[in-house]
């Protein structure tokens, strides 16, 4: 009867009932079995999936007279269903490149985000070990710990460098976890990352800025102090030592020499003529002293019109003659405002024996001695010290800056 079915279809969650009431009616008008699924809304509002199967019993002179079947609760398989459609969606639309390999580590399936970092086709892909990715730059024992986390922990994290389809290197941030079966055995790895080039780019850009001077790009002073604990490490190698005769110890082949450099009569030249081309001289020193100074030479803004360099030379004339060629580099130049462009250097040797601060008095006692001598010169400290100029001062304990 018809209120039987109106009583039905009331029971037919209200955006489902359009589509069954047609699929019911057309299995009526060709005679034929009818499958659907459906909502069941019920009256203490929950609402329950539905899997019916049905057919109609006619009369004699063809007219329906019943639609008798089954119906099937489905409600757990179809919740299950839609949670694994909504996981591929997460998988399908995500940012991040996604990879998952099965228990030996081919790849089954990857996502369009891994497409479009990598370059590389799902066909091309699938089947292969992940490994042809790598660019070669992470170590053997950076992923012996990477299949030791996975093993004990089901889970790593960390940074590698992959390789893309047209042969671009690039570092990914990326996360590994280990999907068990109801034994514990493997199952899936999962992998999901991204490229962090432009985090390093800008972590790089930040260190540049923080070691170097913002005007001439030489090394500043922060740089100085790390180049410091560079050298010093080198001087305190024991089975690098040497007893000099005066007993003092150095490192053959190893021995490094800090200088001060000052650009003369720049204070007059700046008072005179402006900061700006004040800024102009010191741009050009720093350069012509860039291009003079050899390649594993290191040179340093350390303040004003100042400048820092420490070189390793094997001795004492190689070094002066360093110098020596930077200051005539300088005085060759001709600027328009002041004519001749003219430093003075002074240079003291890196001892271990000997803190940076105190190495760095003595170069600067240098080189006030050839401003007091007439400016534009090279003075070392150990030869102003061997003739007499001065005395040795003994260094007090003490932090550099």
């Amino acid at each position: 009867p018809a209120a039987k079915y109106d009583d039905f279809m009331a029971r037919v969650h209200p955006e489902d009932q359009e589509n069954t009431h047609k699929v019911l009616m057309d299995s009526i008008a060709t005679r034929q079995p009818a499958s659907l699924k459906h909502r069941l809304l019920l009256p203490d509002g929950r609402v329950k999936y539905v899997l019916e199967c049905c057919e109609c019993e006619y009369a004699a002179d063809g007219t329906p007279r019943r639609i008798i079947g089954t119906s099937q609760d489905v409600t757990s398989e179809q919740e299950m269903m839609s949670q694994m459609l909504l996981l591929a969606s997460a998988v399908q639309y995500s940012g991040e490149a996604i990879l998952i390999t099965d228990a030996e580590n081919r790849i089954v399936t990857v996502n369009p985000a891994f497409t479009r970092l990598t370059g590389y086709e799902e066909a091309e892909v699938v089947g292969r070990n992940p490994r042809f990715l790598s660019a070669g730059r992470t170590t053997a024992d950076e992923y012996a710990h990477l299949w030791n986390s996975l093993n004990e922990n089901g889970f790593w994290q960390g940074e590698i460098w992959d390789r893309r389809k047209d042969g671009g290197v690039y570092p990914k941030w990326m996360s590994i976890s280990v999907i068990r079966d109801e034994n514990g055995g493997v199952r899936y790895y999962v992998a999901h990352f991204t490229d962090v080039s432009s985090e390093r780019a800008a972590e790089e850009r930040l260190h540049h800025i923080a070691h170097h001077d913002v005007l001439t790009g030489l090394f500043n002073r922060q740089a100085l102090e790390s180049s410091f604990d560079r050298i010093w490490r080198v001087l305190g190698r024991p089975d690098h030592f040497v007893e000099q005769s005066d007993g003092r110890r150095s490192v053959p082949g190893e021995n490094y020499w800090l200088a001060v450099i000052d650009i003369d009569h720049f204070k007059s030249i700046n008072d005179r003529f402006g900061h700006m081309v004040g800024d102009e001289i010191l741009l050009l020193v720093s350069r012509l002293m860039s291009h003079t100074f050899r390649g594993s030479d290191l040179l340093y803004r350390y303040g004003g019109e100042e400048f820092v360099a420490i070189i390793a030379a094997d001795n004492a004339k190689i070094a002066h003659n360093v110098f020596e060629r930077v200051r005539l580099a300088i005085e060759a130049h001709i600027f328009p405002q002041v004519e001749r462009l003219t430093i003075s250097i002074g240079y003291c040797q890196a001892m271990q024996d000997i803190l940076p601060v105190e190495v760095l008095s003595r170069a600067d006692r240098s080189l006030y001695q050839a401003k007091q001598d007439g400016r534009n010169r090279v003075h070392s400290y150990h030869d102003l010290l061997a003739s007499g100029v001065f005395k040795e001062q003994v260094c007090a304990e003490a932090e550099f800056f």
